[in-house]
């Protein structure tokens, strides 16, 4: 799935499991990590201004746990 400015890799969802924010893939950094910003669904919504890399299990903020070369995907 894609959004007006990239490709979605993973969704942030509320306590009910509907997505709210759609992790977005922004490119590479020079260690080969995968980095993605989150974008709020719809427009009433905020959303953390930061950027998440992949850990192999979920997208965190915590840059040091990425996996280089991987890419996130929510898994189903």
């Amino acid at each position: 799935m894609e959004t007006r400015t990239g490709d979605i890799h993973g969704y942030e969802r509320d306590r009910h499991g509907e997505p709210v924010a759609a992790f977005v893939f922004s490119g590479w950094d020079d260690r080969g990590c995968a980095q993605y910003r989150l974008e709020p669904l719809t427009d009433d919504m905020a959303v953390v201004t930061a950027m998440f890399v992949w850990d192999g299990e979920q997208f965190t903020t915590d840059q040091s746990r990425c996996v280089p070369g991987q890419v996130g995907r929510e898994r189903k």
